[in-house]
């Protein structure tokens, strides 16, 4: 079945799922590990478990659909995400959109790297702005800002651990210095 660190937890999200079953952070959390870890069908079968829930979206589960539909490729899909993610939470989807742009074109990419280095409600870290630089493929500047994020206490930094998003980093001594500091390292 895999040997991410989803599959090690599952027994905690199960017991924690019986014990509150309409939790929408329970429910996510699996999938936001599955989708890290690139099961993207099963990360998806997650995030529509939270949908099913009814009432508002919680917005961290239509970010990860952005995400999620990103990777695949079904830009429309992503983008009608980034969309609904803005509407709910009112951030401006300018640099998310060409962000999706710039995946599916290569071509747009400097435009979407302008609007992500002006975009202030973005973090520094692990799922911040190192998230869309990786994304986009910079990975330096995916790596300059996990340093960023890590050196101001992202509470996320040790996540990227497991982020396939960051294996192209794997090797390098700057991220491998992080993952030691925060006793990661295999």
């Amino acid at each position: 079945m895999g040997s991410g660190p989803h599959r090690r937890s599952a027994l905690p999200y199960a017991t924690a799922r019986q014990a509150d079953p309409v939790s929408v952070v329970i429910r996510y959390l699996p999938g936001l590990y599955l989708l890290w870890d690139y099961q993207f069908d099963e990360a998806e079968q997650h995030f529509m478990d939270v949908l099913a829930l009814g009432g508002e979206p919680f917005p961290a589960t239509i970010i990860g659909l952005e995400k999620l539909n990103s990777l695949r490729g079904d830009f429309d899909e992503a983008r009608r995400r980034a969309r609904q993610f803005a509407e709910l939470t009112g951030i401006d989807p300018t640099a998310d959109l060409a962000r999706i742009d710039a995946m599916e074109n290569p071509a747009l990419k400097e435009r979407a790297l302008n609007l992500l280095q002006q975009r202030d409600a973005e973090p520094d870290g692990a799922f911040g702005k190192a998230l869309e630089y990786a994304l986009l493929n910079e990975y330096e500047m995916a790596l300059a800002n996990l340093e960023l994020g890590f050196a101001s206490g992202d509470a996320y930094a040790p996540a990227m651990s497991f982020m396939k998003v960051y294996e192209p980093l794997r090797d390098d001594p700057r991220f491998q210095a992080m993952l030691k500091k925060m006793n990661l390292l295999p």
